[in-house]
């Protein structure tokens, strides 16, 4: 079979969402012919990229520049489409896409995220009958709706981009012959029948901890340091809640570890009991010295990397509401905390009672197993592919999307 999928992140390195999302799918359908379209990233190897799946990959480019994000983002915002796409639709882009549906013949094309709607139009005047797989990974309307609700500075700007995105997102799930999304709250938003739907989650990584003993009384918050929503959480934890727990308990400390943190949390090293590491080769070593992973997320979408890699790495975890909403199944084991007196709570109960603690780790343990391992991911995505040929095989093509 001969997939193409076209995403708008070069995966490699795996820093975000997107980028870890498309290894995860890449290396699931690694048995297949493979080829990836998607914007050229000067610091990225493509050699290392089919390396790492397979010489059953072919990449193809097209030149990024904020130039030519510049020059396109009028065309999509006069035609509807929301900034996340607009910027993306650029002419080369669009070209290189119309050549390869032509001359590569897929059996399907995956269309990943928001940013990449504008592939169906092409496809759809190149290759009508081609299935389409859009795998939205996180609902882009759910997430600028949650920064709307929240007001502050660009709350008017959120607002208009989280109608766009969720029209965008709710005709292409409502054309495409079949969805994917990694939580049920992502899912649910799309409004994509659910015969043709299913929640594929991100996995969580195993983590190799070694001997390093734990220290009960320090925090972890890791990941991308420089996504918005775990930027906010950040600097909220810091600013209402830390001063509070350091006073009941003094020898408590916070590791804050991740990519891409802006200066905002780099400052926060300033503050007593709080260490920030940038960019680390590797979290490992920081969630097998920690005692609690924290979550502290009110805003964002899809699912909270930062719990599944606690859970991978035998961490008991405290998470907000919104956070926790993003995982699956019907038993939660993480605590949630959102005023700062619960996050106290919390923490303390974490602190004094090992049974509880135990007890969070373990079943989030069987959780992580059953739905979040790296290999029932990839069996999943591999039946949802063979699930979307074959039905389209059978049934009749999807009504065309209605622009913005």
């Amino acid at each position: 079979m001969k997939i193409l999928l076209i995403s708008t992140r070069f995966p490699l390195p795996p820093t975000r969402g997107q980028q870890v999302r498309s290894i995860e799918w890449l290396e699931a359908l690694k048995e297949q012919e493979l080829r990836l379209l998607c914007p050229e990233a000067p610091e990225a190897d493509p050699t290392e990229l089919i390396a790492r799946i397979g010489p059953g990959l072919r990449i193809r480019c097209w030149a990024d520049s904020l130039l030519r994000r510049f020059a396109a983002t009028p065309r999509g915002l006069f035609r509807g489409q929301p900034l996340q796409e607009s910027i993306f639709s650029t002419a080369m882009a669009r070209a290189i896409l119309r050549t390869m549906l032509s001359a590569e013949d897929p059996d399907l094309l995956i269309i990943q995220m928001v940013r990449c709607s504008w592939a169906l139009e092409i496809c759809r005047e190149v290759a009508p009958e081609l299935p389409i797989l859009f795998d939205a990974i996180d609902a882009m309307g759910l997430h600028y709706s949650r920064r709307a609700e929240r007001g502050g500075f660009g709350s008017f700007f959120s607002r208009i981009e989280a109608r766009r995105c969720m029209l965008r997102e709710q005709s292409l799930a409502s054309a495409a012959d079949s969805v994917t999304a990694v939580s049920g709250r992502d899912l649910d938003f799309l409004q994509a029948p659910p015969e043709k739907s299913r929640v594929i989650p991100v996995a969580g990584r195993p983590m190799l901890l070694g001997d390093q003993p734990r220290d009960r009384k320090k925090l972890v918050l890791s990941g991308n340091l420089g996504y918005r929503p775990t930027i906010e959480g950040a600097l909220y934890f810091a600013r209402s809640i830390w001063p509070r727990l350091k006073e009941k308990f003094p020898d408590l400390s916070w590791d804050l570890a991740g990519a891409r943190p802006p200066r905002s949390i780099r400052r926060l090293a300033k503050i007593e009991g709080i260490e920030v590491h940038a960019n680390p080769e590797s979290l490992t070593p920081f969630l097998a010295r920690a005692g609690i992973a924290i979550a502290p997320m009110a805003s964002g979408s899809g699912v909270p990397m930062k719990v599944l890699e606690a859970w991978a790495a035998g961490l008991p975890v405290i998470a907000h509401p919104w956070t926790l909403a993003g995982v699956e199944g019907k038993n939660k084991p993480v605590l949630e905390a959102e005023t700062p007196e619960e996050w106290v709570d919390a923490i303390r109960l974490l602190l004094e009672d090992e049974e509880q603690r135990n007890r969070l780790v373990e079943e989030a343990r069987s959780i992580w197993l059953e739905i979040y391992h790296p290999d029932a991911v990839a069996e999943a995505i591999r039946k949802m592919v063979r699930d979307t040929v074959v039905g389209a095989g059978a049934g009749s093509r999807r009504p065309e999307p209605e622009q913005g």
